[in-house]
Order: structure tokens, then sequence, then C-alpha cells
């Protein structure tokens, strides 16, 4: 497995997640509170009922989904540990302020 391909793949996710999909970016509904990033790889809604940010995660999400599914036929992995490779990196990315889901399930703020 090439380890330095795959690393450089997290830069191009991280990349794709913080361009400007909506008129909601990811980068202003982290800072606003409304999503976190989570172990997982993927991001959640922190305060519900806001439908911006709803269709935000939805397609973050589908993106990140999509990128895992390519890096891990590339490196012959499964999509799954590729998810949660980039979870813990996104995770520990978070800027001050930032919330992200601990692994008990709640959410704290950084």
């Amino acid at each position: 497995m090439n380890y330095k391909k795959y690393l450089l793949s997290f830069g191009i996710i991280i990349a794709l997640t913080s361009t400007n999909v909506m008129a909601l970016t990811l980068d202003e509904a982290r800072s606003q509170g409304l999503v976190g990033e989570t172990f997982s790889g993927y991001i959640e809604l922190v305060q519900t009922n806001n439908k911006q940010a709803q269709q935000l995660v939805d397609e973050i999400n589908q993106a990140r989904k999509t990128k895992y599914a390519e890096i891990a036929k590339t490196n012959q992995v499964t999509p799954e540990s590729v998810a949660r490779l980039a979870g813990e990196k996104l995770v520990a990315r978070a800027n001050e302020g930032e919330f992200v889901k601990g692994i008990n399930g709640q959410w704290i703020k950084k």
C-alpha cells in the first residue's frame, strides 16, 4: 500500500470539504456551530431544524463518501477504514470554537 499517496488523498478531501458548494459554506457552518466533525469521517448537524445546514451536510457527506470509495479502491482497503482515518484527522484539525463529536457521542466544543 502506498501510504504517501493514501495520505496525500486526504489533502484532496480537505480541499473538497471546504469548497463553496452552497450559499452556506462548510467553514461558515462550522464556525456558527451548526455542524461538526465526527470520528466517522462525516459531518453532522449540531443544531437541528436548519434546512440549509442539513442540505450542506448531505452534499458534503456524499462527496466525502465518493472520495473515500475512490481512495479505498486505489489503496485496496475498505471505504470505512479510509473514512475513519479521515475522521480522526478532521477532528484533530478542527479549529478552536468548533464542535466535534467525541467517542462517547457527545458534542464537544474545541
